[in-house]
């Protein structure tokens, strides 16, 4: 009889970076899974959903007069603490009520909810999903010539708290890109392997007769579109350098139209708070031909690749920080890129292979490499395909799957 073997996700953000893994796994007559989140929404055949909530915080008070507040520093780490606990406490349910122990525990460090599983389950194996380790010299202050002061270098360290401490009981960690796993300390980049989470190439294709999906524009086939995307508009994914580019090249060519995906929020850059957004700053600074720029907010995935499918030139920029899957995806998709030279963009992009790299804050070179992209469409269809064959070579999701399981196996077994 072929042994069962059980495996315990743990992401707050179901399915977090294994939604591909997940869809096989279910698949495997011997594997059972089991998945704790604090996503009301999470739901998945096949898959034990254990949920959990965050608790209230309660302020520390001796004799009811004394309240100490949590040291500045560490309060990054006192609510991943809060929420470890509560992982905890929906791990030992598991446990008792439903008699499920794991072979293996696959878990996110960086909310540090495998922090206190080798207690739980002191015979599991825990395969830890590397994604980050701050940096003050990989922060986007260094990146754009900042010196920080020791308040922002202390600050920027600590986040690494509950990492650090997850990373100390993992078997083997993964990391997405090789760049992300540079990031780690070295001591820990050895048990660190490089596997990605896998993109769909069957679906992220080109197709000749896409339809354009793009609301409140009617873009006909055969207009020349430059691609914008990231889940957010900000510095950090280079929003103002490629606004710049716009307004040049919306001198220099009058038929060009602009479709730009994201939404009007931070996530890797400071939040603007109450003030303009970062879209509106662009707004107001550069003089474009507003009724060609096309900003469409979050699409869905079927409309997001209707944009890629009719994208003449994309355009990626990004601050040494991880590689958003929509590169990989435009890549696929055989776009011709245009990208920021430097990591971890350079880990896929080799310029004049499978797209072209220039200077992130350089608009002026970005708008000229776009213009020749346009001008010579036989070397844009060239970059394109290079660009989708590295990626069904290296990233596509069968083979990504496929390492995973690899891994989890060998890990059980050691």
């Amino acid at each position: 009889m072929v042994k069962t073997i059980n495996i315990l996700f743990i992401h707050p953000n179901f399915p977090g970076q294994f939604k591909a893994l997940l869809n096989d796994l279910v698949k495997v007559p011997n594997v059972k899974v089991a998945f704790i989140t604090r996503n009301p929404n999470a739901e998945m055949a096949g898959v034990d959903i254990q949920r959990y909530q965050l608790p209230e915080k309660p302020l520390v008070s001796q004799n009811e007069t004394v309240v100490y507040e949590t040291y500045k520093y560490l309060r990054g780490t006192n609510n991943n603490l809060f929420e470890t606990h509560e992982v905890t406490k929906a791990a030992l349910k598991l446990q008792y009520e439903k008699k499920f122990e794991p072979h293996a525990i696959i878990g996110h460090i960086g909310w540090s909810g495998t922090l206190f599983m080798k207690d739980v389950f002191p015979n599991s194996k825990i395969i830890a999903y590397c994604e980050w380790f701050y940096r003050p010299e990989t922060s986007w202050q260094s990146f754009i010539g900042e010196e920080l002061s020791i308040e922002q270098k202390t600050s920027i360290r600590m986040q690494n708290v509950s990492a650090t401490l997850c990373m100390e009981n993992m078997d083997v960690g993964v990391s997405p890109m090789l760049w992300q796993r540079s990031v780690h300390p070295p001591e820990y980049q050895e048990r660190i392997e490089v596997i990605h989470e896998g993109i769909d190439t069957k679906l992220c294709k080109s197709y000749p007769l896409a339809p354009l999906k793009v609301p409140g524009a009617n873009l006909k086939k055969g207009t020349k579109i430059i691609t914008y995307v990231s889940r957010a508009l900000e510095p950090a994914r280079g929003f103002f350098t490629f606004m710049e580019a716009v307004e040049k090249l919306c001198q220099r060519d009058k038929n060009i139209q602009f479709v730009v995906v994201g939404r009007e929020r931070s996530a890797y850059s400071d939040s603007t708070g109450d003030g303009p957004s970062y879209k509106q700053q662009a707004m107001g600074k550069y003089q474009c031909d507003w009724d060609r720029v096309h900003f469409t907010g979050k699409l869905s995935y079927e409309d997001y690749l209707s944009v890629l499918r009719n994208s003449t030139v994309h355009i990626y920029l990004s601050s040494p920080i991880f590689l958003s899957w929509s590169l990989l995806e435009a890549m696929s998709s055989e776009c011709a890129i245009v990208s920021s030279n430097n990591a971890p963009v350079n880990e896929v992009i080799e310029h004049d292979v499978t797209g072209r790299l220039v200077p992130f804050f350089d608009a002026q070179e970005l708008s000229n490499q776009v213009l020749e992209l346009l001008e010579n469409p036989a070397i844009a269809k060239r970059l394109g395909v290079a660009a989708r064959d590295l990626v069904v070579k290296r990233y596509d999701k069968k083979k990504c799957v496929k390492q995973w399981k690899d891994l989890i196996l060998r890990t059980i077994r050691d």
